[in-house]
């Protein structure tokens, strides 16, 4: 297999389609913050800090299991208890209107999403993301690398901009769990 040929499969294996709730406003340079472009919600901010919480206790989670594997199956189990009642929360203070969720094609570097109206190639953007149905919650920064034109509306390809480390996790277990659900559903058939 050539090195074209492999990274090709590795682009392909760390990329899922999905369906999410998007939100994309231009920014007036790509150094603004993409906070200020959304009136974020205090369950937003609470799932993002619990996600946060999550990613930093899993290392501390495998030593434990390492040690005590019934102590460590008990704290997954409590630790997937707490999933189910953030989904719970965030359900709770806001349903999802199928009508908005956007299809998206998302990796680690990017993502390619349904819009209306086109933006010009190079324009930087702020995207905020609730990711199901964990309601994973990013807001992130990009550039517009091209825009293709479909029968009503446009496909935006955007390159992530400055991805910190945090954000590039939540993106990376979307898209393991995504594609864990995938196989389970082909499995089924």
């Amino acid at each position: 297999m050539s090195s074209n040929q492999a990274a090709i499969e590795r682009r392909q294996f760390y990329r899922v389609s999905d369906r999410a709730l998007v939100d994309i406003k231009a920014l007036e340079n790509i150094d603004a913050a993409p906070e200020t472009q959304f009136d974020l919600t205090p369950t937003f901010s609470v799932l993002r800090e619990f996600h946060q919480l999550d990613i930093e206790s899993k290392h501390l989670l495998r030593q434990i299991t390492d040690k005590d594997k019934s102590l460590g199956l008990y704290l997954k189990s409590l630790n997937s208890k707490l999933d189910t009642l953030a989904r719970g929360v965030a359900l709770n203070n806001r349903s999802i209107d199928e009508s908005r969720l956007r299809e998206i094609n998302i990796s680690e570097g990017g993502v390619s999403v349904a819009v209306d109206d086109p933006f010009p190639d190079g324009t930087p953007v702020a995207i905020q993301f609730v990711l199901l149905p964990s309601f994973t919650s990013l807001v992130l920064k990009g550039k517009i690398i091209s825009t293709d034109k479909n029968a009503n509306s446009y496909t935006a390809h955007i390159k992530f901009y400055d991805l910190d480390s945090f954000n590039q996790q939540l993106i990376a277990r979307h898209i393991i769990r995504k594609q864990g659900r995938d196989r389970k559903v082909i499995g089924i058939r």
